[in-house]
């Protein structure tokens, strides 16, 4: 992974309903040293966000200057500096929609990942801090906290122009400010492709088909070692690999579950997105009303505890010891 191209643009409403300021520079910033630093910061942050949306460019592309820019940026017939400030131009035009005030720098970048571009475009807030300096005194200072990504979004060039995907540009927004999303959304003109929470469901599905053919005690081994790789897939902020998941959970017939898996998927694909939120619901049972609040791993679910459907009750064995000494100190005051 290598950084090829970075720039640094201003933007900026001071007040609300004021006129957009842009602050275009006129060269691109080295590629190496603190930007290179600071965008990895970022791409990282970016990837790991469970908040991510995938999706593609929509068929009016004519409402966002985005496609065309990249595409020419792509074939060589416009630079990366020429490109970047039509867009500063372009994200003013769609922020006059936006009435509130705000004042931020807009980071583009190409990042080259295995001979494959990509085109990242970052929202950086700065945050406002308190320092001590040399003389003792107390004065505020503004820093950029990558931790915190406002918006991002990444265009995988070859799945794009090749059309192998739907699914080659990426967006993660802000979560308190939809009228903000919608205003970035359209300057990436930006058609959500996938829902990951029915994707999810449906690949969770297959995992399960597929144990309900094996022997009890491999079936409980097959479903830890999916579900952690998938885990640490998403912790990765990447995609589950089918292929990749079928040689791990069976080295001697290392297609097999892909195979299975292909024949069940409703759009055959390699790599699923999967949501957070869902994996973790299958690893653990959660529930809790006004008096009650329970939670346990899956792995339990029919050994340690058991659920009677007659009688709606659930019959737990080998409490947890924490658990089990309040319980007899109860009875004991009893």
């Amino acid at each position: 992974m290598s950084l090829k191209h970075c720039i640094v643009h201003g933007i900026q409403r001071p007040v609300p309903g004021a006129d957009i300021r842009t602050f275009v520079s006129d060269k691109e910033e080295a590629s190496e040293g603190p930007i290179a630093s600071l965008f990895e910061q970022y791409r990282q942050g970016f990837q790991r966000s469970a908040q991510k949306q995938f999706g593609h460019f929509g068929s009016q592309q004519e409402l966002s200057m985005l496609p065309g820019l990249a595409r020419d940026f792509h074939e060589s017939k416009s630079s990366f500096l020429t490109m970047t400030q039509t867009l500063m131009g372009h994200l003013q035009e769609a922020l006059e929609k936006y009435e509130d005030p705000f004042d931020a720098k807009i980071i583009f970048a190409i990042d080259d990942l295995m001979e494959q571009d990509q085109l990242y475009i970052f929202w950086v807030n700065h945050v406002e801090a308190i320092q001590i300096n040399k003389h003792n005194e107390l004065q505020y200072i503004d820093y950029v906290d990558p931790t915190k990504v406002t918006f991002g979004f990444k265009v995988k060039f070859d799945q794009w122009l090749e059309e192998t995907s739907n699914q080659y540009l990426t967006i993660l927004g802000s979560r308190g400010n939809p009228e903000l999303n919608e205003v970035m959304e359209e300057f990436a003109g930006f058609t959500k492709g996938l829902d990951k929470v029915e994707q999810t469901e449906e690949f969770l599905n297959i995992v399960e088909a597929f144990a309900e053919a094996m022997p009890d005690e491999n079936a409980k081994e097959y479903r830890s070692q999916v579900m952690e790789y998938c885990l640490e897939q998403d912790k990765s902020g990447m995609p589950v690999s089918v292929n990749e998941l079928s040689f791990q959970v069976d080295q001697k017939e290392p297609t097999r579950f892909a195979q299975f898996a292909q024949e069940r998927q409703t759009d055959p694909m390699d790599e699923i997105h999967t949501d957070r939120a869902r994996l973790k619901r299958y690893v653990r049972f959660t529930g809790r009303d006004k008096n009650l609040s329970i939670s346990f791993s899956s792995d339990r679910f029919g050994e340690g505890i058991i659920y009677d459907t007659d009688n709606d009750a659930l019959i737990i064995k080998d409490i947890p010891k924490s658990l089990k000494q309040q319980l007899v100190k109860h009875q004991l005051k009893g």
